[in-house]
Parts: structure tokens; C-alpha cells; sequence
């Protein structure tokens, strides 16, 4: 009975999105076309509660909502989310779905807190954070679960199951990249509160310290200032930070080690002057070398409030993305033996996802997801219908 539960249990991880995409071999026609971006956006599906609005994607069309959108997700992640969304869950659920398809998303229609007159929705924000959750959960899971069979049996030949290949060349699988401190620390507390684990005092208070404690930022009065600005930019605004979230069995740990961490939380400007070794102070005559490593294997990334980021400078994001997936220059502390194919054949950018959030549309958005966004799962971008102004004009005008 034993056996038959566990073969169940292996069944269902194995038929479960995030094994799916993980475990899927890319042929070279596969590869060629990725390289040769000759996907064309041929589908398209309904966006619900996003008005004139759409979803269009490349690949296979994305089938319909399922009775239990969470069916993939760990039991205590589920418990504590519906816990404390209750009747918010459902809601969360349309924009999870979406990013559970492990696509490349653009979603360029998202209201943000600073909007004017937009009640603030935190949906899509909660959405990918449950997302990147459980993929950190779900990795840690098969490497907790390899690990014990090794231990129960020694003359397990891990070169011949590719099963036990479950690791990356380093630990970190999810980067977030947001243009300010502000909204570093909207994000941060949110990931904490939807995270079943219990967070450790002392890093939390560096965290406090370093990016306040407030939420509630406040228009200043009499202003002359437009309301988004002063929304925008009434709290922290600095655009260097950069640190790792570590989850352990019990704890969450901020400020953790890059090379122990399993999410990073950073500014593209801090990035790009820690890939380039400029951060570091000068040890006898010279700059310190650049140490990427960490960025090696990136399987998530979420560009949020990219608008703001177009007003900062664009091309520090560009690079940073430039930067991912790279082989390691250097080994870390990993067994080779189990590391997935992917990696090692240099194909680590065709499975990483990437989601771009932002409330308008540019070009530059749109060439960095077109150009930078490999997903050999396909891609998925929200297309809207504006009415503009002219029929607004009461008299008719010659145009």
C-alpha cells in the first residue's frame, strides 16, 4: 500500500506544471526557432476584468480556466493561502494560472497604487508572488526528496536516473527587478505575509531600518506636483538596493548570502554595477573582480512597474537580462552529477520565464520582449483596445 501511495504521489508530481516544464528535453529545431524568433502571436483568448482587452500568445493555445487552478500548488502554501485571501483566492487565480503556464507574460494594463482615481489592485502583484513561491517550493521539495533516497540507498547510480538531475550551477531561482525602495518594500512584506513561514527578527529589522516600515504614503499637501507624482515618489525613492531572500524549513531569512539564497530582490541600476564589479570598493590598486555567478541560473524573473523603470534608464535592465543564464566562470558548491541537461548544454535561457508588468506600453518594452524573451514554452501578451479622443469632439473636423 506503501508503494502504490508513493507511486501516486510520483505520478502527480510528474504530470504537475512545474515538472512538466522543467523536465521537457528541447529538440534543435526547437532551438533554431527560438534563436530565429519565427513563433508569430496566432491565438488569443479573452482577458476577464481588464476591459477591450485580450490575451494573444505564441505556441499552444493555453486551455481553459480548471476547476482548481492551485491543484499544482503544496498543501501548506494552499492552506495559508486560503487562509488569508478566503474569498480574494479565486480572484488571484486568473493572473496564477497565466503564470503557472511557465509563458513569458507582458502585461502593460496594470493599475498601479499612484494612478489617480484606480482603486489599488494588488492582484497581479499577490499573483506572480504566489507564483514564485511555489517554484522555490517546488525546487527545494525534489532536491529535499532526491537527497533522502540517495542517503537510503548508496549505490543509487545518479548518471543513470535523470530524475536525481534536479539542481541549477547555483541556488537562486527567482529575481525581482523594481526601480525603487518604496516599492521593494510593498513587495517584500507582501511575499513574507503570503509565505507560510515565519520570518527571523533580526533580518527583519535590518529591513525596517533600511527600507521603512510604512505602506501609507501620503500626497503632500499643496502641492504643485500632479497626484501620481507625488504618490509616486512620496516614499523611499533611492534606485540601489540588492539583496537575497532565503527560505529554510521553518524560517524566511533576508539578506541572506547570493550563493544561499533562493530569491533576489534588486534595482537594475544595483544589478548592473554588481555585474560589472563597480559596487566594491578598491583592495590594493584594483577593483574587486565581478562576481554574476549567482544570476547563472535564473528561472523566474518579474519586471514590475517597468514604466518607472523607463524613466530611470533602460538600458541597465536590458543589460542585467543580457546577463542571465551565463555558464559560471568559476565552480560553487554544487554536484555536477545533478545538474539538469539544460544547463550544461547552455540552453537555460530558453526555460526561464519572464514576466514584464507595467501600466502602458512602449517600444522599448516591447523590443526587450520580443528580443530578450526566449521561453521555449511560448509567449503570452496583453493586447488592448484603446478608443482614444477624437470621438470625444462635439463638431466634426477635417483630418
Amino acid at each position: 500500500m506503501i508503494s502504490n501511495k508513493s507511486d501516486a504521489l510520483d505520478e502527480m508530481e510528474s504530470s504537475c506544471s512545474f515538472q512538466r516544464h522543467v523536465t521537457h528535453v528541447l529538440a534543435n529545431d526547437e532551438v533554431n526557432a527560438l534563436v530565429n524568433q519565427k513563433s508569430k502571436f496566432k491565438w488569443e483568448m479573452p482577458a476577464e476584468d481588464i476591459p477591450k482587452s485580450k490575451w494573444v500568445g505564441t505556441g499552444e493555445k493555453i486551455k481553459g480556466a480548471s476547476d482548481d487552478p492551485f491543484v499544482d500548488v503544496k498543501g501548506k502554501l494552499k492552506d495559508h493561502w486560503q487562509k488569508i485571501l478566503s474569498d480574494d483566492l479565486n480572484y488571484r487565480s486568473r493572473f496564477f494560472s497565466l503564470c503557472n503556464s511557465y509563458r513569458d507574460i507582458m502585461h502593460c494594463n496594470k493599475k498601479p497604487f499612484y494612478l489617480k482615481g484606480s482603486k489599488v489592485d494588488s492582484s497581479t502583484m499577490d499573483a506572480y508572488l504566489m507564483h514564485a513561491l511555489s517554484h522555490v517550493h517546488r525546487t527545494r521539495d525534489v532536491v529535499i526528496k532526491n537527497d533522502a533516497k540517495l542517503r537510503n540507498d548508496a549505490n543509487t547510480d545518479v548518471m543513470e536516473d535523470d530524475s536525481y538531475r534536479d539542481q541549477g550551477f547555483t541556488r537562486p531561482k527567482v529575481l525581482f527587478l523594481l526601480p525603487l525602495k518604496s516599492i521593494a518594500r510593498r513587495i517584500v512584506k507582501r511575499l513574507i505575509q503570503l509565505s507560510p513561514l515565519t520570518q527571523k527578527d533580526n533580518s527583519m529589522g535590518q529591513f525596517k531600518k533600511e527600507f521603512g516600515e510604512s505602506d501609507d504614503e501620503l500626497e503632500e499637501p499643496n502641492s504643485s506636483k500632479p497626484t501620481d507624482f507625488n504618490l509616486l515618489f512620496a516614499g523611499d525613492v533611492e534606485d540601489h538596493f540588492l539583496f537575497g531572500i532565503k527560505f529554510t524549513k521553518k524560517s524566511v531569512k533576508l539578506y541572506s548570502n547570493f550563493y544561499a539564497s533562493d530569491i533576489i530582490v534588486a534595482s537594475p541600476l544595483a544589478l548592473k554595477l554588481k555585474i560589472d564589479g563597480g559596487e566594491v570598493t578598491k583592495k590594493k590598486g584594483r577593483p574587486k573582480e565581478n562576481d554574476s555567478d549567482f544570476l547563472s541560473s535564473i528561472e523566474i524573473v518579474v519586471v514590475d512597474y517597468a514604466d518607472v523603470i523607463s524613466m530611470q534608464n533602460w538600458s541597465h535592465l536590458h543589460a542585467v537580462l543580457e546577463q542571465l543564464n551565463h555558464l559560471p566562470s568559476k565552480e560553487h558548491v554544487t554536484n555536477v552529477m545533478r545538474i539538469r541537461p539544460w544547463y550544461l548544454d547552455e540552453q537555460a535561457r530558453y526555460y526561464r520565464q519572464t514576466i514584464i508588468l507595467s501600466s502602458y506600453l512602449t517600444p522599448e518594452m516591447n523590443a526587450l520582449f520580443n528580443g530578450s524573451c526566449l521561453n521555449y514554452e511560448g509567449k503570452v501578451k496583453l493586447a488592448t483596445e484603446f478608443t482614444g479622443v477624437l470621438p470625444k469632439i462635439q463638431l466634426e473636423i477635417r483630418q
